[in-house]
């Protein structure tokens, strides 16, 4: 069985690499009227681009300020939920 170079990444080490996750808060906006806001999942792929993976509205997070935990990491939960209007 041939083994993969120094340099070669292989298995869960590529997938790590390339589903990096980045986390941000934005406005959506539909049509002129139609504004959701709310925190956003992106996934980083192959270094050449993005893609929305969950996205989080602040009406659902106010109603479920838990819910937030569910999708995004802990560590940011509380920054989230404060973002989105919830009262600690």
């Amino acid at each position: 069985m041939d083994r993969p170079s120094s340099g070669e990444r292989t298995g869960v080490r590529m997938t790590l690499k390339t589903l990096a996750a980045l986390v941000g808060f934005a406005a959506v906006r539909d049509a002129p009227a139609a504004t959701v806001e709310g925190a956003v999942r992106l996934a980083a792929i192959d270094r050449a681009r993005f893609e929305i993976t969950h996205v989080l509205p602040s009406r659902d997070i106010r109603a479920n300020p838990s819910g937030a935990e569910q999708i995004f990491p802990s560590a940011l939960a509380e920054v989230i939920r404060a973002r989105a209007g919830v009262q600690p």
